[in-house]
């Protein structure tokens, strides 16, 4: 998962438009507003944070 604040000057649209083109299951999300390391406050942002960290636990071979 790559999080990225929609200001980033380190991180940019085209860096992980690269990234998702070496894994097309990249799953990305652009923080509006935010700068390179964004805050992580909104719900729906930590729902879908959550949901990605359950989906790799869920993959993850016991």
């Amino acid at each position: 998962m790559a999080i990225r604040g929609a200001n980033s000057d380190i991180l940019s649209e085209e860096t992980v438009a690269q990234m998702r083109a070496r894994r097309p299951t990249l799953k990305s999300v652009t923080v509006p507003d935010q700068g390179h390391a964004p805050l992580l406050t909104a719900p729906d942002l930590i729902g879908g944070i959550s949901a990605f960290i359950a989906s790799c636990e869920t993959a993850r071979p016991h």
